[in-house]
């Protein structure tokens, strides 16, 4: 993980008008080709930071190998950036240049790292020529101390900068003087760079492929310049001077130089929000492929080249066994023509396995959108847009046409223009298909505890079905060139996701489940053992070949160990956190404002599966959110945050359960919060399936202690459904949770939750020792430590009686040490006078207890003579109260501990109000309390009568029986 400690300066790169060589010539190379080596490098080299080589027999050479090449191929067009601490930062855009024969520093950094022009030493030489012909004078030298690495890696040397006041998307360079000082060898073809540390040891520090991609993309986009390129004519040269020792001046960021003009002025208000929402829905949906949907595979890669042609081929894992290393090259190849590298490549598929129909409602209008005018720029993106979809069959001109809606330009994130078609119209009118998309986590525990996997895409997945020929017209849109439909099924309509998956599950029916997992277009195969992967890839091949489905083969990679899947880690141990998400949170800066706050929130949502009690710990965080909060960050706020990352810069492995496997969940109760744990317990301890959390709102914020408790168990059984259908769950709780939701008489939520519940198999019992330190970190239930009689074994009863000519009722309350409390309302529906529904309502209270299973019990009534004739200061000379009294007597021996005390009436309201509840009730009044019908006195004994039939006049078979009992006569 990241070990840094210092400020970073990643967040929000200050890219200024740059006059750096960027672009000029590039060989046989595109930009798309570049950003594709940048992909490859970013999935293949996720470590940034610096790590400890290991010896390599007596010496320990700075060498580079063949097995460090990123990806399997030697890297030379992607420069060297690393990560180095200076002035107590930490400083990302590190260029590392041999052919440098100084160390520059830039103006943007000198003023980030809040030096002046005291820190400075002259510079004496001449001005500094550009490749524009503009000059700069440069400020001066400063000293700093530079470390690279950190803790065992970490070696420090003094570097003396040269501050150059010219635009760079760099933010210093390191060239032969630092080098050869730090003794280390870089290698731009290896994207690291090696030296040895105090102690003799060799390190390997690793480029940051993340800040390299940055850099490229600010430069593509302008060319060889970020924002707008300056006109060498009017540049004059540098003047401008250090800044002065001002705290102002020196910790302020440059501010980046660009604008935003829209060129489309002819646009209406109402036509720009449209296209703005559209915008933010792309790039929402861009965002949401990118880190929660698009598979990508970890390890290192070899290429399998596909024929003669060396820009064909499919990516594979190293280090597979000799013998399923070569089978699996033997099927790739005999199934390459399965893979399209262009739209001509893709019969398509079939209309009898899938075809996209539009169930427009017969009373809906067809809608024929206003034109909206395009600037130049988009009008000329939109007919090259226009162009590749004619020329792959995508499209047809339409003439007649009755739903027609405009088309939207988006800019994606590398500069281009992504042509969109607005359907809302369209869209309104369709109802929802409401197929089912799968559950991501059965899918992402279907697919972990593999050896190997492979990762595979459908090439333009939804162009592969065709649309239903009735409705493509329908799908017809404008531009300046005239107007089109769809020939295939197109993005942005309503339920084209769910026709996509219905085909997939169609098609490969057989396999999902057993070797394939699929969500919409995105495929994993999985193996348990490497030898058996490629027959599974030849069945799955098989079923795309009969149906005439294509794969994309730059974003297919097959048998690797690991990879990221749906948001997640996947690997041999289980399911991890994704480690960028994780790095992402544990770096991200302190919030300044609401929307920081939301970002937060978003990530920490995310990843919440692995954060024990994650809703308790982020609650101050929350309170941000509120709409009448004023946003104030607190030392309560600081620690929040700073728990959090700690708990992601370390998440637990989580484990898939097995089929039929019993589960335990243990439940957590705080006051603004409920949590819950699912895990499962095998020969090598407890391991954590799930972790959930709920912040309380609203009324939930008031539920009594035991209420809590249960809704902490329910919110686990609605998030956690499929484990609770497919298993036997065990909760294993301190509470009578068992007890109270199994009492017959409940009322209100409680009983909503109990039948809820009812159709899950829960068993209850008391909960054991933890034997998995993380579990142990996330219980901390209601109960205390073990004492001789626990605090939740002792329990406060108030109890009260009522008669009155309306009926006779009784109430009671028990409470914990704990603070649960439990209320009954007990309607007797007997005649009864006042002393009685007092006894009636003692006797209630001693069942309840006996029932939450209390050991020692504190019973406080209003009623002086029961209390005295319990203590036995009265004696009870009316029959029925003493019979009521040797019945409360024989109750009270099976409790440890017993005191009665007798409390004024006015410290015993609630109880009064119950039992004068009880006694008054009127149909479909208040449920909130559990009401209870006594039918009978509790001193009637019930008796068993044995009922005899008398024989009659006439003989049968029993009357010689009958003769031997009376006369003794045979």
């Amino acid at each position: 993980g990241d070990t840094h400690t210092s400020p970073t300066l990643t967040t929000g790169d200050y890219f200024t008008d740059s006059l750096v060589i960027s672009g000029g010539h590039m060989d046989k190379h595109t930009v798309g080709s570049i950003k594709r080596k940048f992909e490859d490098l970013i999935n293949t080299s996720s470590n940034m930071n610096a790590t400890l080589d290991k010896a390599k027999g007596r010496s320990m050479p700075l060498a580079f190998y063949l097995e460090e090449l990123p990806g399997g191929t030697a890297n030379y067009q992607i420069p060297l950036l690393v990560r180095a601490d200076m002035a107590n930062m930490d400083v990302r855009r590190v260029l590392i240049d041999p052919g440098s024969s100084c160390d520059i520093m830039y103006a943007s950094l000198f003023r980030t790292l809040q030096l002046d022009e005291t820190h400075l030493t002259p510079y004496m030489g001449s001005d500094l020529t550009g490749f524009n012909g503009a000059t700069t004078r440069p400020w001066g030298y400063v000293d700093l101390i530079v470390t690279f690495g950190s803790e065992e890696t970490a070696k420090s040397i003094r570097v003396k900068f040269l501050v150059v006041d010219c635009p760079c998307l760099y933010q210093c360079i390191i060239g032969r003087t630092a080098i050869a000082d730090l003794v280390a060898v870089p290698s731009t073809a290896h994207l690291k760079m090696k030296y040895y540390t105090h102690k003799g040891q060799v390190a390997t520090l690793h480029g940051d492929i993340e800040a390299a991609r940055r850099c490229f993309d600010a430069a593509s986009k302008g060319n060889n310049f970020i924002g707008k390129a300056p006109d060498p004519k009017k540049q004059k040269p540098s003047s401008e001077a250090p800044p002065k020792p001002s705290p102002e001046a020196s910790s302020s960021l440059p501010a980046p130089n660009v604008s935003s003009v829209d060129l489309d002025s002819r646009t209406s208000k109402k036509e720009h929000k449209e296209e703005k929402k559209l915008k933010k829905e792309e790039k929402e949906d861009d965002e949401a492929s990118k880190e929660h949907y698009r598979p990508i595979p970890d390890g290192d890669f070899e290429i399998v080249q596909f024929g003669e042609d060396p820009e064909k081929g499919v990516k594979i894992g190293t280090g597979l066994p000799e013998l399923a290393r070569k089978q699996l090259k033997a099927c790739l190849r005999e199934n390459a023509d399965l893979f399209a590298w262009h739209a001509a490549d893709m019969p398509g598929l079939d209309p009898n396995i899938a075809c996209h129909q539009l169930t427009v409602d017969p009373l809906a209008s067809a809608v024929v959108q206003r034109r909206r005018r395009q600037s130049p720029e988009k009008a000329e993106a939109a007919e090259k847009a226009v162009k590749d979809l004619l020329e792959a069959n995508f499209i047809s001109e339409a003439r007649y046409t009755t739903w027609l809606s405009n088309v939207v330009l988006v800019k994606k994130s590398n500069g281009k223009w992504r042509m969109c078609v607005d359907y809302t119209d369209l869209n309104r009118a369709c109802p929802k298909d409401s197929y089912p998309l799968p559950c991501i986590d059965k899918l992402v525990d279907n697919s972990s505890g593999f050896k190997l996997l492979s990762f595979m895409d459908a090439y333009s997945g939804y162009n592969q079905i065709p649309m239903a020929v009735a409705d493509r017209g329908k799908t017809a849109f404008m531009t300046e060139s005239g107007n089109y439909y769809y020939n295939v099924m197109p993005f942005g309509l309503k339920n084209a996701g769910a026709t996509y998956q219905r085909m997939m599950n169609k098609v490969f029916r057989a396999e999902i489940g057993d070797m394939l997992e699929v969500y919409m277009d995105d495929m994993i195969v999985k193996s348990h053992d490497e030898i058996d992967h490629t027959a599974h890839l030849r069945k799955v091949f098989e079923q795309a070949r009969k149906h005439n489905m294509r794969f994309n083969p730059e974003k297919c990679t097959f048998a690797v160990r690991a990879g990221k899947f749906l948001g997640f880690y996947l690997t041999e141990r289980g399911i991890e956190a994704n480690p960028d998400k994780c790095r992402a949170f544990t770096e991200l800066p302190t919030p300044n404002n609401k929307k920081s706050i939301q970002t937060l929130n978003g990530m920490l949502t995310s990843l919440s599966r692995f954060v024990a009690k994650s809703a308790q710990h982020a609650l101050p965080l929350f309170k941000l959110l509120r709409k009448e909060a004023v946003f104030e960050w607190t030392d309560e706020c600081e620690q929040a945050l700073q728990h959090l990352k700690k708990a992601l810069s370390e998440p637990p492995v989580l484990s898939r359960p097995d089929v039929e496997e019993v589960l335990y969940i243990y439940l957590s109760v705080a006051s603004e919060a409920v949590s819950a744990a699912l895990v499962r317990e095998t020969t090598e301890g407890q391991k954590p399936v799930y972790f959930t959390s709920k912040a309380l709102q609203g009324p939930e914020l008031r539920y009594t202690q035991i209420e809590k408790v249960a809704l902490a168990l329910i919110n686990a059984a609605r998030r956690l459904r499929h484990y609770f259908l497919a298993h036997t769950i065990i909760v294993r709780t301190d509470q009578p949770i068992k007890s109270l939701l199994g009492r017959p008489d409940m009322a209100g939520r409680m009983l909503k939750w109990s039948l809820e519940l009812s159709e899950f198999d829960i068993r209850y019992e008391s909960r054991k020792a933890l034997k998995s330190q993380v579990l142990a970190d996330f219980v901390a239930e209601m109960t205390s430590p073990a004492s001789s009689t626990s605090e939740a074994d002792k329990w406060t009863i108030f109890v009260d009686g009522a008669s009155s000519s309306t009926g006779a009722g009784a109430g009671i309350i028990l409470e914990n040490q704990n603070g649960i409390i439990i209320e009954v309302s007990l309607a007797l529906s007997f005649p009864t006078s006042n002393n009685q529904a007092e006894y009636e309502a003692f006797l209630a209270g001693l069942r309840l207890a006996e029932d939450m299973e209390a050991k020692e019990i504190k019973i406080f009534t209003d009623s002086q003579l029961v209390a005295s004739q319990v203590l036995g200061e009265y004696q009870a000379k009316n029959d029925n109260l003493s019979e009521y009294l040797a019945l409360v007597k024989e109750k009270i021996t099976k409790f440890e501990s017993v005191e009665v005390q007798h409390v004024p009436r006015e410290h015993n309201k609630r109880a009064d109000i119950l039992s004068k509840l009880a006694s008054t009730k009127k149909k479909g009044g208040n449920k909130s309390v559990i009401q209870e019908v006594l039918p009978r006195p509790s001193i009637e004994k019930t008796t068993n009568v044995l009922d005899i039939n008398v024989i009659g006049d006439k003989n049968c078979w029993m009357t010689p029986v009958y003769n031997f009992l009376a006369n003794g006569t045979l």
